[in-house]
């Protein structure tokens, strides 16, 4: 059988010790394999001298007298012979291990000698790299790679400053608060267009002073298929879509950004309803999406993908503006782009804003 490239590379850069080990195992199985042929071999010549001495006669039978003994000295010899063989082979293993052994010393103090007078020349370099290599290489065969003990700590999620303004105002809200903001209404111009409608009132809500067409106009970001990333339609049609929070954000923010304002739009959705009444009572406004006429919601089957994140599109879609609240009588007061002021129930609203998603904005 022949051996593969990768055996003949092992074998050869092998370092001496295992050179010498490798001999011995070698060496070893070449004795072990030459007594057995021998063994076979006298076993061979002891039937043979059976059948030679036997008497003619009929096949199967064994001489009565001789034979046994002819056959036991034949055996005697083969033995002898075997034993002499063994001693020899083993006297010729020996003398080739202490060449070897005395090779490998000769070649070892060379090297040493070599790198203690100076800058070893190409051999000895080459010799020392390959040693290296053989054991950098067995070195990685051997490595194993440590179970941790612990799981190593995430870092922390960057946190938005409306977050952070959340966390630090929770303690406590005044009782009622509502923002000073007039009311616009969407139609005629804006059929569809509520979400751009209820962002003027909250930035508006600021100090800002926008028209109701403004936004539409100039800053709202389109999408053509995926209403989380842009408004899908025309807002100046009746076949107009809308948009989710993640894309009014990005329109408030390119309102801001492109003006130099100093506030920033975020997209908190996810936040408890009873958390929005913290932005308000802290005088910044805050957007949800709610239903038309705050009816049940009519759920669609279209559903759109972000960040890993479902959203399911509904056929009342509305978006809204909350200006305020007022704990003591359970009440909030919305701008609706569709029937201005409103108050409603508390947990009305706080129902309708949850079963849909949680979907907010707010602008620091």
């Amino acid at each position: 059988m022949t051996e593969s490239n990768n055996t003949r590379k092992r074998r050869s850069n092998r370092l001496p010790g295992e050179r010498e080990s490798a001999i011995i195992s070698r060496s070893a199985a070449v004795m072990r394999r030459e007594r057995y042929e021998q063994a076979r071999e006298s076993s061979t010549r002891s039937r043979s001298s059976k059948l030679t001495n036997a008497p003619v006669g009929k096949p199967g039978k064994s001489p009565a007298s001789g034979s046994r003994g002819s056959s036991s000295s034949v055996s005697s010899r083969g033995h002898s012979t075997v034993h002499n063989n063994h001693k020899q082979r083993e006297r010729e293993v020996l003398l080739r291990l202490r060449i070897i052994l005395i090779s490998s010393i000769v070649l070892c103090l060379v090297i040493l000698i070599r790198l203690m007078t100076g800058e070893p020349d190409d051999s000895a370099k080459a010799d020392s790299s390959a040693v290296a290599s053989i054991v950098l290489e067995e070195a990685q065969e051997e490595a194993v790679v440590p179970v941790p003990t612990a799981i190593p700590e995430q870092p922390e999620p960057v946190r938005t400053q409306a977050e952070l303004y959340l966390e630090e105002n929770a303690g406590g809200i005044p009782s009622r608060r509502v923002l000073e903001v007039d009311s616009i209404l969407q139609e005629p111009e804006l059929p569809t267009g509520c979400e751009s409608v209820a962002l003027t009132m909250a930035l508006n809500a600021l100090g800002y002073n926008l028209k109701k067409t403004t936004i539409a106009d100039d800053y709202l970001v389109y999408s053509d298929y995926n209403l989380v990333l842009g408004y899908v339609g025309d807002p100046y049609t009746d076949d107009g879509a809308g948009v989710f929070p993640h894309g009014l954000t990005l329109t408030a923010n390119r309102f801001l950004q492109t003006n130099g304002h100093s506030h920033v739009a975020y997209d908190i959705s996810g936040t408890d309803f009873d958390d929005l009444l913290v932005y308000l009572a802290g005088g910044y406004p805050v957007i949800i999406w709610s239903t038309i006429n705050y009816e049940p919601v009519l759920w669609s089957n279209d559903r759109y993908s972000y960040e890993g994140k479902d959203f399911r599109w509904y056929w009342n879609e509305h978006c809204i503006m909350l200006q305020g609240y007022d704990l003591e009588q359970g009440k909030c007061y919305i701008l609706d782009p569709l029937k201005g002021e409103v108050e409603i129930a508390m947990e009305k609203i706080r129902n309708l804003y949850t079963e849909i998603g949680r979907y907010s904005v707010t602008i620091l």
